[in-house]
């Protein structure tokens, strides 16, 4: 299911929730067109919940939105993918947390 972040849950969406329950198919949700203005990331996944009677688990998350969208932050990966800023369409920077994390403090 594509939501666009600029208008929300609409009334398709929550037609097509209905039935995908009436058929037993699983649902996911992609968010669409971040690098443009629209609701807030927070505000958004609220409404989808809202409306929809969905708990959603966000697998990525945006880095700014709209003019200030810089990239994607994956929470499976833990993996942060900064985007080009003449392109956004091509990554410039990768971060990978999983292997640049240095503990602060040693064991105890």
């Amino acid at each position: 299911m594509v939501i666009d972040v600029a208008k929300g849950v609409e009334e398709q969406t929550e037609k097509l929730v209905e039935v995908c329950r009436m058929r037993n198919i699983p649902i996911i949700v992609f968010i669409n067109k971040l690098d443009r203005e629209g609701k807030d990331a927070f505000d958004l996944l609220d409404e989808v919940e809202r409306n929809s009677d969905l708990r959603l688990f966000p697998l990525s998350f945006p880095i700014g939105m709209g003019y200030d969208f810089q990239g994607i932050y994956n929470l499976w990966e833990k993996r942060l993918r900064l985007f080009n800023e003449g392109n956004k369409t091509q990554i410039s920077d990768s971060i990978d947390f999983e292997t640049s994390m240095t503990p602060v403090c040693p064991s105890i």
